[in-house]
């Protein structure tokens, strides 16, 4: 939903992470939510039940909201506050609470901070320890940095302070280092309390950064389909904006859970497509790229957790969502096949049959 455009404008002021500027009219406001409105539509039908958004702002929550209140949100959706890296520390505090305080109903939830360090590697701009190599390092590129290190620090450990559970979009090797070690100095701040921050993508770490994240409990939220591996992107022009000396920890899916880390699957649309089956492919059936390449394949039960009962936990409700027991939020997707009986290379064709949310349903075939 982050990038939906309408009519050339940008949809609920999603990529400024503020309300839009002016404020849209009555007949504006009906098109946005018709826009979204479609755009849960094709979610049910994917059998998704609850959205992790990772950008976002007053106005989208309350669009959500009165489309509860319409009977038209189909999925339970986690809004979060989007803090940028030219906005005051004064603001997470003077804006973060209430938000989160307004939104806390069982369908739409504010409850978590959102920030981005870096860029992506395929541009050049997540941030990296060295260099890219070739013209991508042209002048010594290393990326871009969103925030200073002191600022982003300084926020973080605001946001924790009031509560947040934290949410950092970190790409690169030096990006993903900072954040884990903002984590770090948060710890030593505020004291060691049970915040479930995570970071958003990890694609490429420094192998000695791996066993920091199940050390400091930070959660790997992994999309796995945006790996070279995962089927979406070609593979050719993984030398671009790799050395081959960081492979060894690049899209290291299951090199991290082996530390114990906790792992969480999602999509990151619209970078790639919502279709959560085509991205359990690409964790289950990841492509074969050679022998600097480790197999990073992930167990179906392990996908299918890091997909439903982890993201649950994740967002503070394992107590409410995210396994088919009796007290549960009735969130269910039928599915077509039997995915224990299915081939991981074509277990994409399995799909959703009968979407349930909130004892509803919201998709049949």
């Amino acid at each position: 939903l982050a990038l939906t455009r309408h009519g050339g404008r940008e949809m609920m002021g999603l990529t400024t992470g503020k309300d839009p500027v002016p404020a849209p009219s009555e007949a504006e406001r009906e098109m946005d939510k018709d826009v979204i409105a479609q755009g849960l539509i094709h979610c049910a039908e994917q059998g998704i039940t609850g959205l992790h958004l990772m950008d976002g702002n007053v106005y989208q929550a309350e669009l959500l909201s009165e489309l509860e209140a319409e009977g038209r949100l189909l999925c339970r959706c986690e809004v979060p506050f989007h803090f940028k890296g030219t906005d005051p520390i004064e603001r997470i505090a003077a804006e973060a609470p209430a938000m989160r305080a307004r939104f806390q109903g069982d369908m739409v939830r504010s409850a978590h901070l959102k920030m981005f360090i870096d860029g992506v590697v395929e541009s050049g701009t997540a941030l990296m320890l060295e260099p890219y190599p070739g013209e991508m390092g042209a002048g010594g590129n290393m990326g871009d940095e969103v925030f200073t290190q002191e600022h982003f620090v300084a926020a973080c450990i605001e946001a924790d302070r009031l509560g947040f559970q934290i949410a950092v979009h970190a790409i690169g090797d030096a990006g993903v280092r900072r954040t884990i070690d903002a984590y770090e100095a948060v710890q030593n701040a505020n004291g060691v309390r049970d915040s479930r921050h995570r970071i958003e993508h990890l694609e490429v770490m420094h192998p000695s950064d791996i066993p920091r994240l199940a050390k400091l409990g930070i959660v790997a939220s992994i999309q796995p389909g945006h790996a070279p591996f995962g089927g979406y992107f070609p593979p050719t022009g993984v030398g671009q904006y790799l050395h081959d000396h960081q492979i060894a920890g690049a899209y290291a899916w299951q090199d991290i859970r082996e530390t114990g880390a906790k792992v969480i699957f999602s999509t990151d649309w619209p970078v790639i497509p919502v279709d959560v089956m085509t991205n359990v492919k690409a964790a289950v059936a990841p492509q074969k790229l050679g022998a600097l390449w480790r197999d990073q394949a992930q167990t179906l039960e392990d996908t299918l957790e890091s997909y439903t009962k982890g993201n649950a936990w994740a967002e503070f409700r394992e107590d409410r969502k995210g396994q088919l027991s009796v007290g549960m939020m009735a969130d269910v997707a039928v599915m077509s096949h039997d995915l224990s009986m299915v081939s991981p290379d074509v277990i994409n064709a399995a799909a959703a049959m009968i979407t349930i949310c909130d004892g509803k349903v919201t998709f049949e075939r």
